[in-house]
């Protein structure tokens, strides 16, 4: 099988519309390219996601500053009207979208209070493996410790 590199010109001359499904670090290159082009993105990697500073903190120097402060949070449920005019949308991951939809509204309304819910799987394909009930009350306990206090990077996507 042939794969060849994917150009952004290449991709302007027949496309409106492009989205990203490329890792952190390379959806920016490629995105960048497509927004000085006129073409609007759908991004699906962390590129864009959180603000510069978050970003820079938990992954890397970001390398698109120009186009992160104007990116739109992809959740329709939160963010239709600003979605709808946007050039560039970054779509939220499965956990924090999960997550906001299921407890954000809830707690904000009710309670006044952000939150930090823990998702955890235990194949790649996200696959559940019988485990006893008991398991999860003691993983979940260890993965939220553990996240905040390695201040774990994915953190910010769901606080």
């Amino acid at each position: 099988m042939d794969v060849n590199l994917a150009d952004a010109k290449a991709v302007a001359q027949v496309a409106d519309l492009a989205f990203l499904a490329l890792p952190h670090k390379t959806a920016m290159v490629f995105a960048k390219e497509l927004l000085a082009l006129g073409i609007k993105v759908i991004d699906l990697s962390a590129d864009y996601r959180l603000s510069l500073e978050t970003y820079e903190k938990h992954y890397c120097e970001h390398i698109d500053k120009e186009h992160i402060k104007d990116a739109v949070y992809g959740l329709p449920e939160y963010f239709k009207n600003d979605i709808k005019t946007a050039k560039l949308i970054a779509n939220p991951g499965c956990y924090p979208t999960a997550s906001l939809l299921a407890f954000a509204s809830i707690l904000m309304t009710y309670f006044g209070v952000n939150f930090y819910l823990s998702g955890m799987h235990s194949y790649a394909t996200g696959d559940p493996v019988p485990i006893p009930d008991w398991v999860y009350y003691v993983i979940t306990i260890v993965v939220i410790t553990i996240a905040l206090a390695y201040k774990n990077r994915n953190l910010k996507e769901t606080i």
